[in-house]
């Protein structure tokens, strides 16, 4: 299972140390949202529990550095979160090809494909994916002609566009 946080921790571990505030911080710039130090901290100690980060105690604050396993689990968390995109996508192609919509799900597919390369987590297009979702299973659940599916797709793809900038 990949879990977002963890994910971003890593990745931000990955390019510098930095102490929890900092850690905080980052994340806010990346996501619109600060986590709490009753999410981070914790995080952080199972991260060290797990061997994924070292830590440097300064006088003043710990500091933390991501190790080769945290590394390796930082890869092994983005091919899983690729791999799972990659899947959702399959299904939805399908069912794009049978109702020949191909050509808007493929401009939906390049936005989400864009958004895991940014390496910013989905889960702050939460809300906006889940919207999409729901919408699109109603439309296929009621046999809604291939027009509707269409406008769904590409409302999908011009909101992903806007909330991913």
């Amino acid at each position: 299972m990949v879990r977002p946080l963890a994910m971003m921790v890593l990745r931000l571990l990955s390019q510098q140390p930095l102490n929890g505030y900092a850690l905080m911080g980052k994340v806010q710039a990346a996501t619109g949202k600060r986590p709490s130090a009753g999410s981070i901290y914790p995080l952080l100690d199972q991260l060290k529990q797990d061997g994924h980060v070292s830590v440097k105690q300064d006088a003043r604050r710990r500091n933390y550095t991501i190790t080769a396993a945290g590394k390796d689990a930082l890869a092994m968390m983005q091919h899983s979160r690729d791999e799972a995109l990659e899947q959702a996508l399959a299904r939805l192609h399908i069912v794009c090809a049978a109702t020949h919509t191909a050509p808007e799900a493929e401009a939906l597919f390049g936005v989400l494909r864009s958004m895991t390369a940014n390496e910013k987590p989905l889960a702050q297009y939460e809300h906006d994916l889940a919207d999409f979702k729901r919408q699109f299973l109603l439309a296929i659940a009621g046999a809604t002609d291939a027009g509707a599916i269409r406008t769904i797709l590409r409302d999908a793809t011009t909101k992903l566009r806007k909330v991913r900038q």
